[in-house]
């Protein structure tokens, strides 16, 4: 498998699990959700309330 090929992979999973759970809020997601709003929070301007 190709590097393009795992980006494509992970590309498509993370746009099944966007449509699933947009706020990435369901239990599974958690530590995605976490991630996502340490790494790009300020750029996106992003924030987590609670």
């Amino acid at each position: 498998m190709r590097d393009a090929d795992v980006a494509q992979l992970a590309k498509r999973d993370a746009s099944d699990m966007l449509a699933v759970d947009p706020g990435l809020s369901g239990e599974a997601h958690q530590k995605i959700r976490e991630r996502v709003l340490l790494r790009y929070g300020k750029v996106l301007q992003l924030g987590d309330v609670g």
